[in-house]
C-alpha cells in the first residue's frame, strides 16, 4: 500500500489506476458548479474525485486531515473508515 507523499508523486493516469485496484468508496457530494465528488479511503489516506460526467474526471486532493470529512459527515459510514482488511 503506498503512502499518501507516494500517492501524490504519481501521475494523475497512475493515482486513478491505483485507486481502482485499492480504494474503499465511502460517500459522494454535488456541488452545483463543478460536478459530484465522490470520497474513497485508500489504506490511512482519503482521495476526493471530481466526476464532471462517467467519462470525465479527475483527482481532486489526497489528503488524512479528518478536518477535511466534513462534508461527507452525514454519509459516512464509521464501520467501513475502521475496517482493517
Amino acid at each position: 500500500m503506498l503512502t499518501l507523499d507516494q500517492f501524490s508523486q504519481l501521475s494523475p493516469e497512475a493515482q486513478l489506476t491505483y485507486l481502482w485496484e485499492n480504494c474503499l468508496y465511502l460517500a459522494c457530494r454535488e456541488e452545483e458548479e463543478s460536478g459530484v465528488m465522490k470520497l474513497y479511503q485508500v489504506g490511512s489516506f482519503f482521495v476526493e474525485i471530481r466526476f464532471r460526467n462517467l467519462n470525465e474526471f479527475e483527482v481532486i486532493q489526497a489528503f488524512q486531515k479528518p478536518a477535511l470529512l466534513l462534508p461527507y459527515v452525514d454519509q459516512l459510514d464509521l464501520a467501513a473508515l475502521l475496517r482493517t482488511d
